[in-house]
Order: C-alpha cells, then structure tokens, then sequence
C-alpha cells in the first residue's frame, strides 16, 4: 500500500476502535455507523476507496446514451462470512435481538 492507502486504512481502523470502546462504555450499542471514504490523485489516474459498515461505493460510467453502473465495495455485514470473523476478531459481537429477530430475518451485527 501507499501513502495515501496506508492513511484511509488507518483512518478507519481508528474510528472503528474508538467507537467500539466508547460503545462498550456506554452499554453496548445495537447500531453502529457506517462511512466511505474516497481519494482521487492530482492526475485523475487513481481512485482510493476505504469503507466501513454498510455503505457501498458506486462508479458510474457514461458512453453515449447509456449510464453503467460499478459496484467499487463489498458490503461489510453479517452476511458476508469473512466479515463476521473480522468482526469477532475485533472484538465484536454478531447476532440479533429479540426485537430484530421479529422484525427481519437478516441477522444483525452488534457491537
């Protein structure tokens, strides 16, 4: 990685601990937040993404007439194995309330 991949992974691995720790100090949130960060550099020949949470990052392209769109991200939720590991790796917890589990049948992650 580079500089500028070095700092948007930095950065939120940051914020992920923070509001882990501040989560655990105040009673274990049921939610959490959610962020996409993007760079492009001074030649407009490289994007950098770095995501948390749920967001998506999306690159539309445009030839003529017809509009595409690119899916940049994977989706980090409880669905997707690898992060449900990273998850618990890091400390936190993946499952579902009682009120969720009435509410959806996708399982929820928990921090």
């Amino acid at each position: 990685f580079g500089t500028t991949e070095k700092a948007l992974i930095e950065a939120l691995n940051e914020t992920e601990k923070i509001t882990l720790a501040t989560s655990r100090k105040q009673g274990n949130w049921p939610d959490a937040s959610t962020a996409v960060l993007a760079t492009v550099n001074e030649y407009n020949t490289k994007l950098n993404i770095a995501w948390i949470g749920d967001s998506r990052a999306v690159l539309a392209t445009q030839q003529g007439s017809k509009v595409q769109a690119h899916l940049l991200t994977n989706d980090h939720n409880a669905e997707n194995p690898k992060e449900e590991v990273r998850i618990k790796e890091a400390g936190g917890s993946v499952g579902r309330s009682q009120k969720e589990a009435s509410a959806s049948g996708k399982r929820k992650m928990l921090a």
